[in-house]
């Protein structure tokens, strides 16, 4: 493999990783939020 397929490669990998990573996270976990309430209202607000 030529230098450059190896480094893009790398960065896709690490780009992969990232979003994988981000999306496996529970983004809608609020349950122990002290925030809970306000958040709450923010989205029926459409905020």
């Amino acid at each position: 493999m030529s230098k450059r397929r190896i480094v893009l490669f790398i960065i896709l990998s690490v780009f992969l990783s990232t979003i994988v990573t981000t999306a496996a996270a529970p983004m809608t976990d609020i349950g122990d939020n002290p925030y809970r309430n306000a958040i709450e209202q923010m989205v029926e607000l459409g905020v």
